[in-house]
């Protein structure tokens, strides 16, 4: 499954996390400044690390 995570707050980030855990592709992330996609999926953990 791919997921566009929008707003990574505590609940995002954590549903983004999780969702990596459980082996779904997070292809976008976004909050009120940022955003990125990649097709082939995000690395959750790098992107969390630049918010």
């Amino acid at each position: 499954m791919k997921l566009a995570i929008l707003g990574v707050g505590s609940v995002g980030k954590t549903v983004a996390q999780l969702s990596e855990e459980y082996g779904h592709s997070v292809v976008a992330m976004a909050d009120s400044k940022n955003a990125i996609v990649n097709p082939t999926g995000v690395d959750v953990g790098v992107a969390l690390e630049q918010k």
